[in-house]
């Protein structure tokens, strides 16, 4: 009638069909064996009495009464027991998502992506859900509900048609679902989060990924129509900025040169709301400016009405559509278009330090505002060229300079074993004089065999303390 079963994380919990056929879980956390078995014996009783339509009896009843809050809690959201007067009414999926967006001080751009998941979830879920219903159960349906096809909205004509979330965006909001119902753990809405052990996948999505050239760059800055458009593509390009995000408080006076050894190099300094709050170089940075970028940016700069302190006046509110007029420019240039435009020129400048400056991963990763793990997992591409030097230095492996590598190895003939090649030959001919049992190689580097392993013993009172099982 019920059974109990023991997670591998060591957890408890009891299985049972209800009246209507509907297969419940009530789960007991840690507790030992015998206490486990005690609960289930009682809960076999209820479903009884469930069937059967009586009541219980005094000492079921007793027991009842007497039960903690959590475990009563449990027993009456799968039905078994009437639930407490005065007891606080559960809440639901709708009640814990507008907390935790309420309370959450994302920055607006995770915001619209907190708001994307969330209606993810109360469009699979419903609001009105209670918390107990979302069991690890049905938060695989979500998953698998994510990875189907599903009619979606694309272009500005707003066409419909059906298509999957792309893997990166299925596993994002697989892990903001995860912190939603970990908020509602520690706010004592739940009890245990649905989503652990949920895997979303891959957040890295590698087909949307492309380099911008720099001769393609330099294609964008002569097709710009303002010097200001100029300094939008050089500072994404060139010295790897967020934009707008990073463009919104940047002044001349943030352009100065400094001393680098016995060079003066100019340097660009950054402040990322995205990452200020980790404090340190994530809230200030300083950029290396190449000679590109300054050349662009002096033009701007010689430009600029006078008293005019910001770099990029137009996104001085935030507000600015960007990314519209950067299609429209790269189209002008006569260039195809890529996805996530500013991403993939943040991402090109990286790739061009790290080629610049080899070995120097955590220098680059300060210089882009992010960590090394980071660099490596979502801005470093593999480019063409990257194959064509690997194919180089393999092709100067059949160089016939290169012939005594393989000198020294068999050939295939004297290779085969030479008990096969007697048996070509008619067995005529002996293998050797004194030929070894098969399977008998000896072992040049073992201690037993040289006779140092005697001499090498540490003895009885050696690093260890002597034992009663050591032997003398």
């Amino acid at each position: 009638m019920a059974s109990l079963c023991k997670d591998r994380v060591g957890t408890r919990r009891i299985l049972f069909i209800d009246r209507e056929g509907v297969r419940r879980t009530i789960r007991l956390g840690r507790v030992s064996n015998r206490t486990a078995e005690t609960i289930l014996g009682r809960v076999e009783r209820l479903v009884a009495d469930s069937f059967e339509g009586t009541a219980h009896d005094p000492d079921l009843a007793k027991w009842i009464a007497d039960l903690p809050p959590v475990l009563h809690r449990r027993l009456a959201r799968v039905g078994l027991v009437a639930p407490r007067a005065g007891a606080a009414p559960e809440g639901t999926l709708g009640e814990l998502v507008n907390k935790f967006l309420e309370r959450s001080s994302a920055k607006p751009g995770t915001r619209k992506v907190y708001d994307q998941c969330s209606d993810a979830l109360l469009t699979f879920f419903g609001a009105d859900a209670p918390l107990s219903t979302i069991t690890p159960e049905r938060a695989d349906e979500y998953r698998s509900w994510l990875a189907a096809p599903h009619k979606a909205l694309v272009g500005r004509a707003r066409t419909p048609v059906v298509k999957a979330l792309a893997v990166a965006t299925q596993a994002k909001r697989i892990e903001v679902a995860r912190q939603i119902f970990a908020r509602g753990l520690r706010w004592k809405m739940i009890e245990t989060n649905p989503f652990d052990g949920v895997r979303g996948g891959s957040k890295v999505n590698a087909a949307r990924m492309h380099y911008v050239s720099r001769q393609d760059a330099e294609k964008l800055v002569a097709a710009c129509r303002t010097p200001e458009w100029a300094a939008i593509v050089g500072l994404a390009r060139y010295a790897g900025l967020r934009v707008p995000s990073e463009l919104v408080g940047l002044r001349w006076t943030d352009l100065a040169p400094r001393a680098t050894g016995e060079k003066r190099q100019m340097f660009l300094r950054v402040t990322s709301e995205k990452t200020k709050h980790h404090g340190g170089h994530h809230a200030e940075r300083l950029v290396p400016v190449c000679g590109e970028l300054l050349s662009i940016l002096e033009h701007c700069r010689a430009v600029t009405e006078p008293g005019e302190t910001r770099i990029v006046p137009s996104v001085a509110d935030g507000a600015a559509n960007l990314r519209t007029e950067f299609l429209r420019l790269i189209a002008r240039a006569g260039l195809d278009v890529w996805e996530k435009p500013f991403q993939n020129c943040r991402s090109s400048c990286e790739c061009d330090w790290l080629e610049q400056f080899p070995g120097r991963i955590a220098a680059i990763a300060r210089w882009m505002g992010h960590s090394p793990t980071v660099a490596m997992k979502h801005y470093a591409q593999v480019l063409p060229h990257h194959a064509d030097g690997a194919a180089a230095d393999a092709a100067e492996w059949a160089d016939p300079e290169c012939a005594h590598l393989t000198r020294a190895l068999p050939t295939a003939k004297s290779a085969q074993n030479p008990a096969q090649q007697g048996a070509e030959s008619g067995g005529m001919e002996r293998q050797s004089e004194n030929p070894e049992p098969r399977n008998s190689r000896k072992k040049p580097h073992s201690l037993r065999q040289t006779g140092e392993w005697k001499t090498n013993q540490v003895g009885a009172t050696g690093f260890e303390p002597a034992t009663s099982t050591s032997r003398t």
